[in-house]
């Protein structure tokens, strides 16, 4: 399979993980990697409004998007991780970053659109999610889910999966949007179905077999107004619409429709 101009940097790595699985992905006229194997409406659910790739571009030089690739791109730098697999990179906001800084970026999202904003700013993308892609038991040396976990209601399979085909020692980086009395609509409008604490996170993966080597919390500052113009919103809405129904709300009983801007 000829991967283009985009995957030169990647090629090595694909070989090395995919082995004969290539040959069952080829590229399209989007430069998007897309299976002959497996049908789209096959794939399993995605709790996430795919429709924000469509309505919105990438602003790479948003605060937060700006400052969450600096400190991830930190890390890397740290523990000297110079090409990565990224799972679920939605439009780029991490994948791409990572890529102009000159680190090797292989990524996968189950979103078209979100795939072909990555092929064209230059990442290797697989139109796939994570059981799609068949990679090799022990292959892979650095994987990043990147505000992935909390679209997943059972992560069960996805954590198992994981820990199947990174090699021993391999570094997993993972970021999640903290603390679950911050939970509001805007996590609703997203997909999550929660949020983590240091606690939580740490105890979610040791069951997994993983072994929390750096585990810290980022955008203190923001804490204090996301409380108060999500959270207490939220939870004023939440309370009228419960003594509305007579009960109380089920999780995504809501309906939500997500801000372009939204990340």
């Amino acid at each position: 399979m000829s991967l283009g101009r985009n995957a030169t940097r990647g090629g090595h790595e694909l070989e090395k993980v995919l082995g004969a699985q290539l040959d069952n992905w080829k590229k399209d006229s989007n430069n998007v990697l897309v299976s002959n194997k497996t049908r789209v409406s096959e794939r399993s659910s995605i709790s996430f409004p795919g429709e924000v790739y469509l309505e919105s571009k990438v602003d790479l030089n948003s605060f937060c998007v700006y400052c969450r690739a600096k400190l991830i791109i930190s890390s890397l730098g740290k523990h000297k991780t110079k090409s990565i697999w990224e799972v679920g990179a939605g439009d780029g906001r991490v994948a791409i970053p990572l890529s102009k800084a000159g680190i090797e970026v292989i990524a996968s999202e189950p979103h078209y659109a979100g795939a072909v904003t990555l092929a064209k700013n230059d990442v290797l993308v697989f139109h796939a999610d994570l059981s799609e892609l068949k990679l090799k038991i022990d292959s892979v040396s650095a994987l990043g889910i990147f505000d992935v976990l909390e679209h997943i209601e059972d992560v069960s399979e996805f954590l198992s999966e994981i820990h199947k085909i990174l090699q021993p020692g391999a570094l997993l980086y993972i970021t999640v949007p903290a603390h679950q009395w911050l939970f509001s609509n805007h996590d609703l409008a997203l997909g999550h179905f929660r949020r983590h604490s240091r606690k939580s996170l740490i105890r979610e993966f040791r069951d997994y077999g993983f072994k929390p080597v750096e585990v810290r919390y980022f955008f203190a500052s923001l804490i204090l107004p996301a409380f108060l113009l999500r959270r207490v919103p939220y939870l004023l809405r939440k309370k009228g619409l419960d003594q509305k129904s007579g009960g109380p709300m089920e999780h995504g009983e809501e309906s939500l429709t997500p801000h372009p801007a939204l990340s």
